[in-house]
């Protein structure tokens, strides 16, 4: 972000102020030693503390104050009331606009082109109470302007080096237009003010305040709040239509001297001031039977009728409003063509103007105030209305909603009333109003409010995109189960698959640990099976969340108490909620809400006292049936595998929609004075109208991936156009950069899934307590001799490994690897290109293991029944091996349909079996070799690639090379490769693969 600096300023010191040369020595003498990323000259963020600027309307809301006061003497021939009104507006927060130069303002183009400054120097350590005995000394009314996108004063300033700096700022810089003088150099900081008569020209004074090290910060941050009071005028209730022809505000002060160090105002003079504007608005009848008009328009200080600032908001001086502050409205009702001058009382009793706040005034005949009042807030925060735009499902989950009528009346105590209402949404700029669903958190809940000011927690559920309901929700039944589903009951597992919406729960256990009621201990052992020649060095036992021996299936009993459960992420907007830990530690619940069932992946993470995750599951809701349609393959070493109807974690392929505006309103049981339903569409100035997120195609369908090894599901990849470059003729790297991120929802921000946040390697611990990491490295060359950008892993402080074989001369000769993460029994590594043994060694699921219950992933031997590992040549001897050939079986093609994005085979070497279809879904790419080569969108990021190839990993890896084996078709250019297809090929550990289950029992030969 662009930085500014100022010039050296060299004040001349009061010498009336003892303690100010002691401060001038202190804050002189010292050189500023930069580092730590401060600059050597101030550099400054400049925001505004609210969003409200000249000529926006606001609504009454929660926080606004009502006084209700009779009108004497009016000669109406009856009652007229004042109301009046304060907010203050530093509620409107300001919304920030990412990727701001450093400077401009982040809120709106209004902000003044320039601003002035002031700065004191101290001779403290802490932000002193009181300075205003102390001079400007270090700069003085300096002109800070806005050119291009940077800021830029008149010269600089360097860091004193000790003591504090207070900065003061004003904007906009004094001319004599503006009414703003500031005091002269030697003086304290102080800008006197006049009000512009001209109330078109008034301006709208803005000050700051900042207190920082003298020694220097990265920036010193000035957030501009408003110094004056602003009036604005409306028509009130059951006011005579008419037109309304001038408006004056008399009998108050002018003119003030404001104190910048304290934001007191001194007012000058007598309140004889008078401030008037000519009008030319015009108030019609709400009906041809009613005379009235209707409440709320603007008469001064607003929106005109056609949405425009009518520039005539008053900016008044701060100030005690004495016994003759009057506001006059001169105007001619449209029933009798009478003119009529309305005067009413705004001063004494203590009534005063304050800094920052917005009045406005309006004249009723009913003296009663009738304010919606809606508050949605993001449960367990204090971020009002938090939302910013709408998910494609429709579903704004986990907030805490209110909605009453609060009644105000002259004599009478203010009541806040509960009345029905309804919430409505409507899409695009013509869709009509549908009636949003409000699904409570608790099944005793209801949606009408029972109690006054009565809060209720739970989901507001708008209209989703078109797209969502036909497609994404497709064949899901809308009516939830009516009991609590426990999907751990029979065998536990690290996946769990959901097909109808209802409330489940499962055991806090190790993955598969658990099986019919009993321990799994198989899953959490190392045991190696029998076999010949003697086992490869690999891992001694299973490590838990702190690399420790696990010996339980119970996470309590192994990690300590649990805290609490939560949602990780999802690839559906609101597929999951209420994700619960029980009070004794031992089940996670959630929801899967009939509103926002849809295909689609979550993940839940459990943490323990010390907020660290201990483990977390995979939540698939699926329309796949895997008891149905398994895929039966004789394999090339005898034996047959069955295998799942699908990849893990797939969603089918699917269209696009484009975002569109949706409005919301709240409607109150209510008539209003147009004789249709209180309707509330504006809180404060932020009306509700917001985009409802568009959805991006997925040609192909997607699935998550897997770094091998690992039980966690990483974040699929999608591609909108096949064979698209994203980021085209960059490095050669054209088709690594062909899929985008799937989009994901309902994430802490603490918790956003993302790249590793170093280059050499997590151990297991470290990889069960960031689920959320694709764990990312560097070549070897660059990494200290451990290629971690081909493989996560590191066991270094850890030992879960055994170590290394070597002979007498200390070389390795067997290299020990975690080959038995995915089997428990695994003996020894497998080979590649090859039907050796190793193989084919039986999989004994762990508590590692992706897959879910009934399911592992297979050995590398199960895919060569469908595609060759490699092909001999038709005179019987061996063909060329390696990556770069086509294996596939001769009877047995495979063919790409491009409509589809997939490779249709058969599952069995002879092209008979049952037909198979993989989708081309890519892979979560291990890091680009030279990681300066990445476009910037992606560096310090995780990304998919290669839309043209599916990878599929197996449970057995290489021997030392820390590759798994895979079945693989690339369809990449015939340049890159010649469109090669195999199996028991070797892959790098790092890159996110397809998991592909088989049944997880002995395969049958």
């Amino acid at each position: 972000m662009t930085r500014f600096s100022f010039p050296t300023f060299s004040p001349t010191a009061s010498l009336a102020v003892t303690a100010m040369m002691l401060l001038l020595s202190s804050c002189e003498d010292n050189p500023v030693i930069d580092t730590g990323g401060i600059t050597r000259h101030p550099a400054f963020d400049v925001t505004l503390e609210s969003s409200w600027t000249k000529g926006n309307v606001t609504s009454r809301n929660d926080a606004t104050d009502i006084l209700i006061e009779e009108i004497d003497d009016s000669g109406f021939g009856e009652q007229l009331y004042l109301v009046s009104e304060s907010e203050n507006l530093d509620t409107y927060t300001p919304e920030t606009t990412p990727e701001m130069s450093r400077g401009v303002s982040t809120t709106t183009e209004t902000f003044p082109k320039s601003f002035g400054l002031s700065a004191i120097c101290y001779d403290n350590s802490t932000p002193a109470d009181d300075l205003t005995g102390f001079n400007a000394n270090f700069a003085c009314n300096t002109s800070v302007s806005l050119n291009a996108s940077t800021w830029t004063p008149a010269g600089k300033l360097d860091w004193p080096g000790s003591g504090r700096l207070r900065f003061m700022a004003y904007a906009p810089y004094s001319t004599p237009e503006n009414g703003i003088t500031h005091s002269d150099s030697g003086s304290h900081p102080s800008i006197t003010f006049t009000v512009n008569d001209d109330v078109a020209g008034q301006t709208d004074l803005l000050t700051a305040i900042a207190d920082v090290d003298g020694a220097g910060s990265p920036t010193v941050k000035l957030s501009f709040g408003h110094a004056l009071a602003a009036i604005s005028i409306r028509s009130g209730d059951a006011m005579l239509a008419g037109d309304i022809t001038r408006v004056t505000i008399s009998g108050v002060h002018g003119s003030g001297t404001l104190t910048l160090s304290t934001g007191k105002w001194e007012v000058s003079g007598t309140p004889s001031a008078s401030y008037s504007v000519a009008t030319a608005v015009n108030f019609d009848y709400q009906s041809s039977e009613n005379p009235y008009s209707s409440p709320g328009l603007t008469i001064a200080g607003g929106n005109d009728a056609d949405g425009n600032d009518d520039r005539l908001t008053f900016f008044m001086i701060p100030q005690q409003l004495t016994a003759d502050a009057t506001l006059k409205i001169e105007f001619t009702d449209r029933l009798t063509k009478t003119k009529r001058t309305l005067t009413a009382s705004i001063g004494g009793n203590k009534k005063s103007w304050e800094s920052g706040k917005l009045y406005t005034y309006s004249v009723s005949s009913t003296g009663v105030v009738v304010t919606p009042i809606v508050k949605l807030v993001k449960n367990g925060t204090e971020d009002e209305f938090p939302i910013d735009s709408i998910p494609f499902s429709g579903a704004i989950r986990n907030v805490k909603l209110t909605a009453f009528v609060r009644v105000t009346q002259k004599g009478t105590e203010t009541k806040d009333l509960a009345v029905p209402f309804k919430i409505y949404s409507a899409a695009g700029t013509s869709g009509d109003w549908v009636e949003a669903t409000w699904e409570p958190n608790s099944d005793n809940d209801t949606f009408d409010p029972k109690g006054t000011t009565e809060t209720k927690t739970g989901s507001l559920l708008f209209q989703p995109q078109p797209l969502f309901s036909s497609t994404l929700q497709k064949d899901f039944p809308r009516t939830p189960r009516n009991d609590i589903k426990d999907l751990s009951e029979s065998e536990s597992a690290n996946c769990y698959m959901i097909h109808e919406p209802g409330t489940y729960k499962f055991r806090t256990v190790y993955g598969n640990s658990l099986k019919n009621g009993a321990n799994n201990a198989g899953a959490y052992t190392i045991n190696r099976a029998e076999g010949s020649g003697d086992p490869h060095p690999g891992m001694k036992f299973f490590a838990d969340h702190d690399n420790k021996h696990i010996t339980t299936p119970y996470i309590k009993d192994q990690a300590g108490p649990l805290k609490d459960a939560f949602l990780l992420w999802s690839d559906s907007p609101g597929l999951i909620d209420l994700v619960k830990l029980d009070d004794t530690g031992d089940y996670i619940s959630f929801r899967v809400s009939p509103h926002t069932i849809a295909q689609g992946n979550a993940v839940i993470a459990v943490r323990n006292a010390d907020n660290t995750i201990v483990w977390s599951w995979h939540i698939w809701v699926t329309t796949k049936n895997w008891d149905t349609g398994r895929i039966k393959s004789r394999a090339d070493d005898g034996n047959t595998y069955t295998f799942a109807p699908s990849t893990l974690g797939y969603c089918d392929a699917h269209g696009s929609e484009d975002e569109r505006t949706m409005k919301i309103k709240f409607e109150f049981d209510l008539t209003d004075h147009k004789g249709g339903k209180l309707a509330v569409t504006q809180i404060g100035d932020k009306k509700l109208t917001f985009t409802q997120q568009r959805i991006i195609a997925s040609l192909a369908g997607d699935n998550t991936y897997y770094q091998w090894g690992r039980k966690d599901p990483m974040v699929p990849g999608i591609y909108d156009r096949y064979g698209y470059y994203y980021f085209p003729d960059y490095h050669g790297l054209d088709t690594e950069f062909s899929m985008l991120n799937k989009p994901i929802f309902d994430f802490d921000p603490d918790y956003e899934f993302t790249r590793s946040p170093t280059d050499n390697g997590y151990n297991m611990g470290q990889a069960i307590q960031y689920p959320h990491h694709f764990i990312m490295g560097i070549d070897r060359e660059s990494s200290g001799g451990q290629n971690y950008r081909t493989h996560w892993h590191t066991s270094a402080g850890t030992d879960y490994l055994e170590n290394d074989i070597k002979n007498e001369k200390g070389e390795i000769i067997i290299r020990s690897t975690m080959y038995n993460a995915w089997n428990s029994t695994a003996r020894q590594y497998g080979v590649v290109s090859s039907i050796d043994p190793r193989n084919s060694q039986p999989v004994t699921k762990t508590i590692y293991d992706p897959c879910p219950a009934g399911f592992n992933i297979p050995a590398a031997a199960a895919y060569t029944g469908m595609i060759h590992y490699n092909r001999n040549n038709s005179d019987g001897t061996t063909g060329k091996t390696g990556y770069d050939v086509d294996h596939s079986w001769p009877d047995n093609p495979i063919k790409f349909d491009e409509r589809t994005c997939s490779w249709t085979l058969t599952s069995n070497s002879s092209g008979t079996g049952e037909p198979v279809r993989l989708y081309a879904t890519g892979m979560r790419n291990m890091n680009v070799k030279n990681p300066a080569e990445l476009p910037l969108y992606l560096q310090g990021k995780t990304f998919p690639a290669y839309s043209k190839v599916t990878f599929i990993c197996s449970a057995t890896l290489s021997g030392g090379t820390s590759q798994t084996l895979i079945l693989y078709i690339d369809n990449r250019t015939a340049s890159l490769h010649n469109n090669p297809r195999g199996s028991c090929q070797g892959s790098n550990n790092s890159y996110g693969f397809t998991v592909w289950p088989v049944c997880d029992v002995t395969p049958n030969p």
